[in-house]
């Protein structure tokens, strides 16, 4: 059976894809005033390091997130993917997010998500200090 490891591609073209689809699509759901859950069945970490030995192994990133990243045209048209990934990147240098970090700071949450997302982001930050693979859990 193959096994597949998310953070051997963690940053590539298909991730920055899909995550500047789940932007928008969250950029539609939060314009609703009615309250709604994301369900993600599928997603990886959190956050994945882009030094870490799995990223380096194929560095697909290159082809990804290293061709956008000072894409001023794409900060414009999808402000909420750079404001994640640079908030994940202020955090923990050579960063990328994963679907979880995107779907945290991008849903629109009631009084105590401001809380959440910081210990979030300190429980992610945390458990990459402590291992040394790329992806936080």
């Amino acid at each position: 059976m193959l096994s597949y490891k998310h953070g051997f591609h963690s940053g590539n073209h298909a991730d920055i894809i899909k995550h500047m689809t789940l932007c928008l699509m969250l950029r539609c759901l939060n314009r609703k005033e009615k309250p709604y859950i994301v369900i993600d069945t599928h997603s990886g970490s959190g956050l994945y390091r882009l030094d870490g030995f799995m990223a380096q192994k194929n560095q697909e990133f290159k082809t990804g997130i290293a061709k956008i990243a000072d894409n001023e045209k794409l900060k414009e048209l999808v402000p909420e993917f750079y404001k994640v990934y640079e908030e994940a990147n202020f955090e923990m240098k050579n960063a990328y997010p994963g679907s979880p970090f995107f779907e945290s700071e991008e849903h629109k949450g009631g009084s105590s998500a401001a809380w959440e997302r910081k210990a979030f982001l300190a429980s992610v930050i945390s458990g990459l200090a402590r291992r040394s693979e790329t992806s936080a859990f």
